[in-house]
């Protein structure tokens, strides 16, 4: 959703890429040889602030996503609200495209910037993939959020929404306040396995610099059995905070984003 037109996503996000790619991200996140994260959660936070938006600017900027009218761009809606700089689009689809769902898309401190879309807080709520364009299997994502992201990323954001290939922004640039990801609930049943997967959340803090202040992550579950026998397999994770998170998997993701065999090498 953040970051694939609705193409890519019928295309590279198969159900064990979601499961999996969620756990790898948090595990990435938190290892690095040469510059070790500190565990534990004691580290000065900057209370959320969500960056304030221009209202006489709202229009345009939902514009330049293609969000002024229901199909303009890769999604669909079935009801729209702008109240000064925020907006709120309720019954989201992605154009072409079945099985790919969310019940609603919420933007708040819309502007423009240097002629970009920019925003303070994009959330993503009640996503559900099912269907044969999800892949092996059913999931669903209560909730994806950032908030404050840079210029560069949210312009990149706000370009991917309207179909655009947008390239990844310099990993340098890359900044935010918060990013998350809540309540993922998944089964997959193909050749190589069949079971169920459940993750609370994953939240990054105060992202910049190829650092991020916290990254925290809780309640992974992994249960099943492997494809062709009985054998069973779970995994499962109460929780885990690390502070000080070297985050040079994003300039990964810059250099590799269109080649996945590369990027998870890298």
């Amino acid at each position: 959703w953040l970051g694939c037109n609705g193409n890519r996503l019928k295309r590279e996000l198969r159900m064990k890429h979601l499961l999996f790619g969620a756990a790898a991200l948090a595990l990435l996140t938190g290892c690095n040889p040469e510059d070790a994260p500190a565990a534990g959660t004691d580290v000065a936070l900057t209370e959320l602030s969500v960056r304030g938006g221009n209202p006489a600017n709202a229009a345009s900027a939902l514009a330049a996503m293609s969000l002024a009218d229901s199909g303009a761009g890769t999604l669909t809606f079935a009801n729209k609200s702008v109240d000064g700089a925020n907006a709120t689009f309720s019954d989201i689809a992605v154009a072409g495209e079945t099985g790919i769902s969310a019940g609603s898309l919420v933007f708040e401190g819309l502007d423009m910037v240097d002629g970009k879309a920019t925003f303070g807080k994009l959330s993503l709520n009640n996503i559900a993939l099912n269907g044969e364009d999800s892949g092996d299997g059913e999931a669903s994502i209560g909730n994806i959020e950032i908030v404050n992201p840079s210029p560069e990323l949210s312009s990149w954001l706000a370009a991917t929404l309207n179909g655009q290939q947008a390239e990844f922004p310099a990993a340098e640039t890359v900044k935010f306040d918060s990013w998350s990801i809540n309540n993922i609930a998944a089964n997959f049943d193909d050749d190589d396995a069949t079971g169920t997967f459940g993750l609370d959340k994953i939240e990054i803090r105060e992202m910049g610099g190829l650092k991020a202040k916290l990254a925290t992550i809780s309640g992974i579950s992994l249960t099943g059995t492997e494809g062709g026998s009985d054998s069973p397999f779970s995994v499962k994770l109460g929780s885990l905070a690390m502070t000080n998170v070297d985050a040079k998997f994003v300039k990964a993701l810059q250099e590799n984003s269109g080649d996945q065999e590369a990027l998870l090498s890298a």
